[in-house]
């Protein structure tokens, strides 16, 4: 074979390793759906978290607005 005919052969590898991959062994039935739709918790509400005062760090060095805006790439 030559080059062009192998890398044909190699794409076309690829893609058909690739397409079993985009789809699931099995159909994702309504039942699988609300089923897995239950067992997702849900949201985190308010009171799930603590007040603004006590969700601060009190210890520690933090870097100045000055420094973070001197940062590059």
């Amino acid at each position: 074979m030559n080059k062009t005919m192998t890398c044909l052969a190699l794409a076309a590898a690829t893609a058909t390793l690739l397409a079993g991959c985009a789809s699931p062994s099995y159909p994702i039935t309504p039942e699988g759906h609300a089923k897995a739709s239950s067992e997702t918790p849900a949201a985190p509400g308010e009171r799930d978290f603590p007040s603004i005062d006590s969700a601060k760090w009190q210890q520690g060095s933090f870097a100045s607005v000055e420094a973070l805006r001197a940062m590059r790439t």
